[in-house]
């Protein structure tokens, strides 16, 4: 009895001193390389939240502190599991085809502890980042993420070459709008070592050509000039003979 009195008590306490819900926050950055492009998505996330397979809303305080307080060994556990999940719940599309992606990035243990640090209170939560890159297929028009279902709502901040910051929501397990990528996926243009030597060899004979055009243009001025000095000395010529 004595122990359901103290479950009792600690969930009202968690409601009374609910932790404030972390909203997943997911960056997407794009840009461009010879392959077609590169995609790096980074996820804000309510780490001891997903660990236990819940929402940041919906988990409770008490069950955050208990998985804080776990072994090592089951603490590595949780989050080797959240990992998993992620990888295969989190999505990348591209036009409407899912992206085979390298986890670059997730908490850890050694990541928590430092939490630990910087917060001795150990105020919750605790946001982290997972983080996953893929290349993109050259063409590719659209992209889109879909989150698992614990994630929640996401809320997008999409960054592209040449494009304003654009700010999209995608509901809980839900695909994201496409967003427009057309512009750091097309082929880009090369000058060939050929072209570069005749632009390079075709430099020189354009300037020559300049040059005599120009001597042409002096002389055709200086003919002109001529003529106009030399015919009225001719005519005054004629005058004085007369």
């Amino acid at each position: 009895m004595a122990r359901l009195y103290l479950v009792i008590a600690l969930l009202f306490a968690s409601a009374a001193l609910a932790h404030p819900t972390l909203k997943t926050m997911v960056f997407v950055e794009v840009s461009r390389d010879d392959a077609g492009g590169v995609v790096e998505v980074r996820v804000l996330h309510d780490v001891l939240a997903y660990a236990l397979n819940d929402t940041s809303a919906a988990v409770l305080d008490w069950q955050m502190y208990e998985l804080l307080e776990a072994t090592p060994q089951d603490f590595d556990l949780s989050l080797q599991d959240s990992r998993e999940r992620f990888e295969g719940g989190f999505w990348i599309l591209a036009d409407g085809e899912r992206l085979d992606c390298e986890l670059v990035q997730s908490p850890t243990p050694e990541s928590v502890d430092q939490w630990r640090l910087e917060n001795p209170q150990l105020r919750l939560p605790v946001a982290m980042y997972f983080t996953l890159r893929a290349q993109l297929p050259q063409g590719t028009q659209e992209l889109a993420v879909r989150g698992p279902y614990v994630m929640d709502e996401l809320m997008l901040v999409v960054r592209r070459p040449g494009e304003e910051e654009t700010y999209l929501n995608a509901a809980a397990a839900e695909a994201s709008e496409p967003f427009d990528v057309s512009m750091a996926t097309r082929p880009i243009a090369h000058t060939t070592a050929a072209h570069s030597v005749e632009a390079h060899a075709a430099q020189p004979a354009t300037h020559a050509l300049s040059m005599v055009a120009v001597s042409l243009a002096l002389l055709a001025s200086i003919g002109v000039l001529c003529c106009v000095l030399v015919r009225p000395r001719r005519l005054f010529s004629v005058a004085a003979t007369r």
